[in-house]
């Protein structure tokens, strides 16, 4: 993998091969510690046995051709309360240049970033033939982060994948109207936010062996981490820890150990309830409080962190997303009845 510092990178690109897949993501919370969002734009699914939709986990598939994708869910005090997952025919995405910026369009629903004022505009707009299932919301993220305070990243692998953490931390603000039991709400909320933006020509599915990223973004510090391995042992694993003071990067970490937190679930198979990473002065823990996708190979958690910087807990219970993917247990016979076994996952 590549880190990539550059934001002239951040629009969409001519992937041409088979396996290529590409994705931006952003996710926030308010202030008042209330709602979560998460929103992802894909074109393919890079993980498709590790499916983002409940609705159709097609576990069997290897690869899901000729879409594009649009996936929002919102939470309200950790629970999910309204949830998109729009596959649709790759005709309905598309660009135009806007001012010299990119606007990307995911069929009615659109992002791109303003450079003049240095923020990303999103609008989700979710036209549905019956009304209790329509969605409309708009996005602000302030970006108050300098990406080319991170190293450059020169890494070189056998394939090529791109890591682009367009906007490490932002302020937020954000306003949506949906209606439930025929009833329009809408509501407005302010906060933080993190966006990033990957792309690969080969298969990440294939060549991935685990994945764990998360964040927590507040007004004073926040955090990210990120740490691949990979099936080919001459490909060494790419860690990152950011660690930012009101925007401001103070500390970038490539060496650390990530320790998982493991209690056994109904089928005596281990997927982890959160992790702990240590390095030098920062102790970084991470619960996951609520598994909002929890899947045999792939876990998606609304998380509370605390980290500490030289024994002191700067960061206390705040909220914040994290995802651990192991793609190694899907070649095992051992778990084969597990893939068919498992539940459909309920609101």
């Amino acid at each position: 993998m590549q880190v990539i510092t550059d934001l002239k990178e951040n629009r969409s690109h001519t992937l041409s091969t088979a396996d290529a897949s590409e994705w931006w993501y952003f996710d926030g919370n308010d202030d008042s510690n209330e709602y979560s969002f998460a929103i992802v734009f894909l074109t393919e699914n890079p993980f498709p046995t590790c499916p983002i939709s409940k609705e159709k986990p097609n576990l069997e598939n290897e690869k899901t051709t000729g879409i594009c994708i649009l996936s929002f869910n919102l939470y309200y005090e950790g629970r999910l309360i309204y949830k998109i997952f729009n596959e649709l025919p790759r005709n309905k995405f598309s660009s135009e240049e806007l001012n010299e910026n990119e606007r990307l369009f995911f069929d009615k629903s659109s992002f791109f970033f303003d450079r003049k004022e240095n923020q990303y505009r999103l609008s989700i707009n979710i036209l549905p033939s019956a009304i209790q299932d329509k969605f409309k919301a708009e996005f602000i993220f302030s970006v108050k982060s300098d990406i080319k305070e991170i190293k450059i990243n020169h890494r070189t692998n056998k394939f090529c994948h791109y890591w682009l953490p367009a906007a490490g931390v932002c302020e937020m603000s954000g306003k949506f109207k949906f209606y439930k039991d025929f009833k329009r709400r809408k509501t407005e909320f302010e906060g933080y936010g993190y966006h990033d933006h990957h792309w690969s020509s080969d298969s990440l599915f294939e060549n991935i062996r685990e994945w764990y990223k998360g964040k927590v973004i507040t007004k004073d510090y926040s955090i990210v981490y990120f740490f691949v391995s990979y099936h080919d042992n001459l490909i060494p694993p790419v860690k990152k820890i950011l660690l930012f003071n009101k925007g401001k990067l103070i500390q970038e970490i490539e060496e650390f150990e990530v320790k998982l937190n493991n209690p056994n679930n109904y089928w005596l198979l281990k997927n982890n309830s959160g992790l702990s990473i240590d390095c030098g002065n920062i102790r970084l823990c991470v619960k996951n409080e609520n598994k909002v996708e929890n899947s045999l190979f792939c876990t998606r958690a609304l998380s509370l962190y605390d980290l500490f910087i030289d024994g002191t807990n700067v960061i206390k219970g705040a909220r914040g997303f994290s995802e651990y993917l192991n793609r190694e247990r899907n070649g095992k016979s051992f778990f084969k009845p597990f893939k068919k076994a498992m539940p459909k996952q309920t609101d």
